[in-house]
């Protein structure tokens, strides 16, 4: 049985409800991390082995388990009709007994529509599990939310980058497209690193922290739900805790083609106008990549005005023109922020900047 040297991602799922799913997984962190980083099957185990030990050891050397949770996850049973959980020896429940034990990073991953499972619902051994964050995977929106498990499992790999790079800047974000500072190395600097630059006073590590449902969210003429969403936690000095939510929905024939959105907006406990949203670019396909209007024309609520200064922090930020990457009928010649779909803290930190040009916070 092939184990890793270190670094890896281990893949928890039962077959008979989440193969399909969980093969898709491996296809999107193989791609990302490297076939040999991501495990996804522990029936390679030696004859004679200790299987429990064998799969210990190998839960014990990655440091992300993914626990593959399926509507039937926690009900199914064995040809005995005993509940497969209860089972002191099913390899599901090792592993994650062994992740939980061995101080591994697990992530239930609910698919199919499943629920997180409640405590006391799980056996004693796996009750940690119900206190860890859960990302919904959908089958309409598997590339996007597949995209944001990427970039949660891409914080816990990556050690946190070094800062003390600053350098100072007369760049203007209204002249040309800003390029990303470099590292001494020559490589380029993520957007959250930008943000801990002087003087932004932006969020570097946006936290998710809920996950809500149930609620509408307010366009001026339109309602849209967001049915669950996601709320974040970002530390500032001017605000102080800020807490603003994100959530998603599919437009039929935004701009001539059928669009992801990705929609801020505060998470109070009644309907919001939403801050920001990000929009799929017309390739999007192909770079991930969404794009959101900061100034334009018209200003008010929407976005900065012609004649309104944009905040230095904006200089920091990937911009373009708006029909530039939206190249549909009737498309703005208006300022942009373009990011990758995976940048939560590119979309957050607009958001904040937007909130706090409307005086919402």
């Amino acid at each position: 049985m092939a184990e890793a040297e270190g670094g890896g991602i281990f893949v928890s799922y039962r077959r008979q409800e989440s193969k399909h799913f969980a093969g898709r997984l491996y296809d999107q962190l193989a791609d990302r991390f490297g076939e040999d980083q991501v495990f996804l099957d522990v029936d390679a185990i030696d004859l004679g082995v200790d299987f429990a030990e064998a799969i210990s050891r190998a839960v014990a050397a990655c440091q992300v388990l993914l626990a593959v949770i399926g509507p039937t996850w926690l009900t199914i049973t064995d040809e005995r009709g005993r509940r497969r959980l209860d089972d002191p020896d099913d390899i599901v429940r090792l592993e994650i007994e062994a992740a939980l034990t061995r101080d591994v990073r697990v992530i239930p991953v609910l698919v199919e529509g499943a629920h997180m499972p409640r405590r006391e619902d799980l056996p004693e051994s796996l009750a940690g599990l119900a206190r860890r964050n859960a990302l919904l995977i959908r089958h309409e929106s598997f590339r996007y939310d597949a995209g944001r498990l990427v970039a949660a499992i891409e914080r816990v790999l990556t050690p946190a980058f070094d800062t003390t790079w600053w350098p100072p800047t007369t760049a203007t974000v209204e002249t040309a497209i800003v390029p990303d500072y470099l590292r001494p190395d020559g490589t380029a600097h993520s957007a959250a690193d930008r943000a801990a630059g002087p003087g932004n006073d932006l969020v570097t590590g946006w936290q998710r922290v809920d996950r809500r449902e149930g609620q509408v969210y307010q366009w001026p003429e339109l309602l849209e739900h967001y049915d669950p969403y996601d709320v974040y936690k970002g530390e500032t000095q001017r605000e102080g805790t800020v807490f603003i939510a994100l959530g998603w929905t599919v437009r039929r024939g935004a701009w001539g083609m059928d669009r992801i959105y990705v929609v801020s907006f505060l998470s109070q406990q009644t309907p919001q106008t939403p801050l920001a949203e990000f929009l799929a670019a017309d390739d999007y396909e192909e770079t991930r990549e969404l794009i959101a209007i900061i100034r334009g024309s018209d200003g008010g609520r929407k976005m900065y005005g012609p004649a309104e200064d944009l905040p230095p922090a904006y200089a920091q930020f990937r911009t373009t023109t708006y029909c530039d990457r939206v190249q549909a009928r009737g498309s703005w010649n208006k300022l942009a922020v373009v990011t990758a779909e995976t940048d939560t803290d590119t979309i957050l930190n607009h958001a904040l900047i937007q909130a706090r040009r409307r005086g919402d916070l």
